[in-house]
């Protein structure tokens, strides 16, 4: 009158011949699961082949799907920093700027993607701070600004834009500092040193 329960979980090789390449070994998963409530047996039995070779094609299929969806999220993520007020506005002051454009030797200005595991991209609803790529005919650079959401209006104002070049030239593109600013590589509370 005693109720058991037996679970079995078995694992079955075919027997690969030598004449058998292996990727046309079949594995065979075998369950079986027996129940016996008072004394009637109950038995399910299930089986599933999966030949190697099937095996092969489901991996490749899920790491080229997986490889998909993370370069489609990189790239919708790169898009709407792109499409964001904040960088517009930030790109915006620096091709107005002359003395920022000549010293990139721009035209042409090519900017890159942001750097998404870069310690200076933080956005949130409030405000942003980012760090732009971007390079000139002569040399390269980044503009990191940072900007302030209008609680208000919702539309974004630029706090700081400053061009670092690579020869280590600093380009505030909204007004000069004043002599007892803060000291260079610290801006209003946004490191910008590299």
């Amino acid at each position: 009158m005693a109720k058991t329960r037996s679970w079995r979980l078995t694992y079955a090789e075919e027997e690969s011949r030598n004449d058998v390449p292996l990727h046309n070994v079949d594995f065979q998963w075998v369950v079986q699961i027996e129940l016996d409530f008072e004394e009637k047996p109950f038995t399910v039995y299930l089986e599933m082949r999966v030949s190697t070779n099937q095996l092969q094609q489901l991996a490749i299929f899920t790491t080229v799907f997986t490889g998909g969806c993370i370069g489609t999220m990189y790239y919708l993520i790169q898009k709407e920093f792109q499409n964001s007020e904040y960088y517009q506005l930030a790109l915006k002051k620096l091709e107005t700027n002359p003395v920022a454009m000549e010293s990139l030797g721009a035209p042409p200005l090519k900017v890159y993607n942001i750097h998404l595991t870069d310690r200076h991209n933080q956005v949130n609803h409030q405000s942003a701070q980012i760090k732009i790529p971007v390079k000139g005919g002569v040399t390269g650079g980044y503009l990191y600004t940072s900007s302030i959401r209008d609680t208000d209006t919702k539309s974004w104002n630029l706090r700081l834009a400053m061009l670092h070049v690579r020869e280590g030239q600093q380009i505030n593109l909204l007004a000069h500092p004043e002599p007892d600013s803060d000291p260079p590589g610290h801006t209003d509370g946004f490191n910008t040193d590299r």
